[in-house]
């Protein structure tokens, strides 16, 4: 659990420092809660602000450069700690940037629910990227079986197969299957857009994590089994 939970923290870093082709990387602003809006992030001439609802959460996210700007039905949770992240880079290889948007929907033990929009620079509209989740649950099959004292975990994505054998006592609870959705990370490294996407055997318990790298079209293309 506690390498799972740095991994998320430490790709919200990569997320606002990497892929970046101006070099000036996204900063949280100074900003005042009043009864409107509250300003969230800013990157060069980019910024999100965003209206503050009683449940802990921001909505209506607006997004402005020096020449347009736009709102959205986006939400963002209110801590600090967990503001948007901002990336400015290529994906597409078009010779025109896009803005990457990264959102933190929930947080919390065993959880880090992030929520990505790419947003073409020049009017704001959006791209659609492959959900991640959605292509592990079609590309991978997973098993959690009980064999005497021991449990084996059995994961396969695209042709990658991984196991171990894990004392039973380490978990009171244990999945019928690996669980993916409690934690989602995403990072732009080496220009390219990656999706992490640690699986559970156990509510506490985040044995592999699949790494989803995207091609130029923003569907998934190569993808990989790490070991916690």
């Amino acid at each position: 659990m506690m390498k799972q939970m740095i991994l998320a923290a430490a790709f919200v870093t990569l997320l606002s420092g990497c892929g970046s082709n101006n070099g000036d990387h996204a900063q949280k602003v100074r900003y005042s809660i009043g009864d409107q809006e509250v300003m969230l992030t800013g990157l060069q001439d980019i910024t999100l602000s965003g209206q503050k609802e009683e449940n802990g959460l921001f909505n209506e996210i607006s997004v402005s450069t020096l020449t347009v700007s736009k709102s959205f039905t986006w939400s963002n949770v209110t801590n600090p700690a967990y503001y948007p992240a901002i990336e400015v880079a290529d994906l597409n290889e078009d010779g025109d940037n896009e803005i990457i948007i990264v959102l933190t929907k929930g947080y919390g033990t065993g959880v880090n629910a992030q929520e990505l929009h790419i947003l073409n620079e020049d009017d704001l509209s959006e791209l659609t990227v492959e959900n991640p989740l959605y292509y592990i649950i079609k590309h991978s099959h997973s098993s959690i079986q009980s064999i005497g004292d021991k449990v084996r975990v059995t994961i396969e994505v695209d042709g990658q197969t991984y196991y171990k054998d894990y004392a039973k006592s380490i978990a009171g609870t244990w999945n019928d299957k690996i669980e993916f959705g409690n934690v989602l990370n995403y990072a732009v490294l080496d220009n390219k857009l990656v999706a992490l996407v640690p699986g559970n055997l156990s509510p506490a318990e985040y044995p592999v994590t699949v790494k989803l790298e995207y091609g130029k079209d923003f569907k998934v293309a190569k993808s990989r089994i790490i070991e916690q």
